[in-house]
């Protein structure tokens, strides 16, 4: 006999969730038929189901949507359930004898009524791919009463992340940061073990559970690995995918590591998120995937492989409660990019990329699948960043008056053209230049400071500064100083 619990709807939160499996027979549909009076040949005949689109019978909506009705009486909030209503969206063909995943989540609870409002998912594992969508609301009767535990509880609420590349710097900044959240950690690395195993303790010493694992993500045999680590959980909701092969490496190396290994632990994870509805997956690009210096066009072409998968993946996927983004930042200061960087770079800490990621990681609503940083300052939006009629047509942090004044303290830039700065200090300021910096061959790229971000700051920061507007070609025609300087004279009418 199963043994009664106590319940009480204050215990419930946002973000429990349930997770069961179940399959519908020809022996189901039978009774449902006989029950609803549902004769559709489509369910039933297999000679008539095989001439349409789907080739066999599928099992009635409503008879796929049936375990709603579980949901709200057993679990959500239980037996003092009071169903009140759903809309519900048939995405995919179900298929009698097949395992179907259902996933429920509050994602409201109204209190004074004592409403909860339920996410319910139905998705096929192996894909895996949503085959039906719910929003149900349902009220709890009573505040406390007594119930037989059941074969399906709530899940625990217990959160893990897996941090590849976590012997780097930015992997192993975004390790400890999240243990500073109390996020539980399967760490990656590939290299000498004390490494590892000292942003291991590190993050244990908070509290958090670590697993650490060994592979090498440029073979199949070490995604593989990585990806049975993840098969089978729920609590993984979280993919930061930190590491690289070498910036000058072929794109032999970079593709496996970059795209193919992102894939894999996509294939390992994404169904526990799906059981969750919840999940992150961020990986780390870079703003060479824009402008790439010479020598680097194999890891910006990885990074923007990667980049592309996930903006796909963001758009299938975003309507679930899983998101998909791509961290894109400028030089970091680390020894991965010692020897690469240009000397006088100004270039960001592991620590400011790690709050970045750690940031999307932990938000309730994830602001863009895009997010490119400066060492000033951070743009949201899709891969591409297009701009049409000199507006920027994504989300941005930055404004264009914010543009026009974040260059730094060597010039007091809010001040007018009649107060003295003119366009060749503007721009040696806002690239945080010397005074005497010679801008007659500066270029995008080649310039200490100048990347793909800046240049489109730049372009913001000089239209706010001396009245003029770009057009999307114009920006695009303008990565040379004296290009932009010849530009914005015939637009002002000024002289520098």
């Amino acid at each position: 006999m199963a043994k009664s619990q106590q319940r009480r709807f204050a215990d419930f939160q946002v973000g429990d969730y349930a997770i069961f499996t179940q399959k519908f027979t020809r022996a189901d549909f039978k009774a449902f038929a006989k029950l609803s009076g549902d004769q559709n040949p489509l369910h039933g005949d297999d000679r008539y189901a095989a001439q349409s689109k789907f080739k066999r019978p599928i099992v009635p909506v409503h008879m796929s949507m049936s375990p709603l009705s579980m949901i709200a009486g057993m679990l959500m909030p239980g037996r003092p359930s009071l169903y009140l209503g759903h809309e519900v969206r048939a995405l995919k063909p179900v298929f009698f004898d097949e395992d179907i995943t259902y996933s429920a989540r509050i994602a409201v609870i109204q209190e004074a009524e004592r409403i909860l409002q339920i996410e319910v998912i139905a998705f096929r594992r192996e894909k895996p791919e949503v085959v039906l969508q719910a929003s149900m609301r349902v009220q709890s009767r009573e505040e406390e009463w007594m119930q037989d535990a059941g074969p399906i509880k709530l899940a625990p609420r217990s959160l893990a992340a897996l941090v590849t590349g976590a012997n780097g710097a930015i992997g192993s900044a975004v390790a400890r940061r999240l243990a500073d959240e109390g996020w539980d950690l399967i760490l990656h690395h590939r290299g000498p073990v004390s490494v590892i195993t000292e942003v291991s303790d590190a993050c244990q010493l908070k509290g958090v559970n670590v697993t650490t694992c060994s592979a090498d993500l440029a073979t199949r045999a070490g995604q593989t690995k990585v990806e049975k680590l993840l098969a089978g959980r729920t609590d993984v909701v979280a993919l930061i995918h930190t590491a690289s092969a070498p910036v000058l490496a072929g794109i032999d190396q970079h593709v496996p590591v970059s795209y193919g290994a992102m894939k894999s632990l996509v294939n390992g994870a994404l169904a526990g998120m799906l059981g969750r509805q919840c999940g992150r997956i961020v990986a780390i690009g870079s703003t060479a995937m824009h402008q790439p210096p010479v020598g680097w066009e194999d890891y910006a072409a990885a990074k923007g492989m990667t980049t592309s998968y996930l903006s796909g993946l963001d758009k299938s996927l975003s309507a679930f409660g899983v998101r998909a983004v791509t961290v894109a930042p400028t030089y970091v200061l680390s020894s991965y990019s010692d020897s690469v960087r240009p000397e006088g770079v100004a270039a960001l800490l592991p620590e400011e990329v790690a709050e970045q990621v750690v940031s999307i990681a932990q938000a309730r609503e994830v602001e863009a699948p895009y997010v490119m940083m400066g060492v000033n300052s951070t743009c949201h939006g899709t891969y591409g960043f297009q701009l049409r009629d000199s507006s920027i047509t994504v989300s941005q942090s930055v404004s264009r008056k914010d543009a026009a004044v974040m260059v730094g303290d060597e010039l007091p830039l809010t001040q007018g053209i009649g107060q003295g700065i003119g366009l060749p200090d503007f721009v040696r300021a806002f690239l945080k230049l010397p005074a005497d910096y010679d801008l007659s061959g500066a270029a995008l790229g080649e310039t200490p400071g100048w990347d793909s971000l800046r240049h489109l700051e730049l372009v913001l920061a000089i239209e706010e500064k001396f009245g003029v507007a770009f057009s999307s070609a114009d920006i695009e025609s303008t990565h040379a100083y004296v290009t932009l300087a010849e530009m914005v004279r015939e637009k002002s009418g000024l002289s520098f």
